[in-house]
């Protein structure tokens, strides 16, 4: 089996899976409060900013240790059941925290390998995808999420 037809059973699961809430207020802050949970659990799992980034390596593994979150937070961000009004911006947002943890994941190589003009590569293509989550996570109300992008 392909892996885009995986991606799209799987998709077509978790929109059958959504449809089966009940909609209206009430739904829509359970929503709010689940996300705004798994980006606070995500959030106090981060260690502390670093303070530099001139030794590259030692950037490149806080930068790895940090993705492992990121991903776990993917996934548990996928689970959370979304309220009809909001789906095409929730996955608007799902696409967007994808590119951005995947360019995370391509700049961890020239970071350990202390490759500072790859490493600025990285820089200027993750803070294009870091607003668009900023962005989605405003549009949606989801307030811990937002604070922490």
């Amino acid at each position: 089996m392909s892996h885009i037809r995986v991606a799209a059973l799987v998709t077509v699961l978790a929109a059958i899976l959504a449809a089966c809430g009940s909609g209206g207020a009430s739904s829509q802050k359970q929503f709010v409060n689940a996300a705004d949970l798994v980006c606070y659990r995500a959030e106090t799992a981060l260690g502390p900013s670093p303070k530099s980034i001139k030794n590259l390596p030692s950037f490149g593994r806080e930068v790895a240790a940090d993705l492992k979150i990121y991903v776990k937070e993917l996934h548990e961000l996928s689970a959370v059941k979304v309220p009809s009004q909001d789906r095409a911006d929730y996955s608007a947002l799902l696409r967007a925290l994808s590119t951005e943890n995947e360019l995370l994941r391509e700049a961890i190589p020239p970071l350990l390998a202390n490759k500072l003009d790859e490493a600025r590569q990285f820089s200027s293509s993750v803070s294009p995808a870091a607003l668009a989550v900023y962005n989605q996570e405003s549009k949606l109300g989801l307030l811990v999420c937002e604070k922490s992008a």
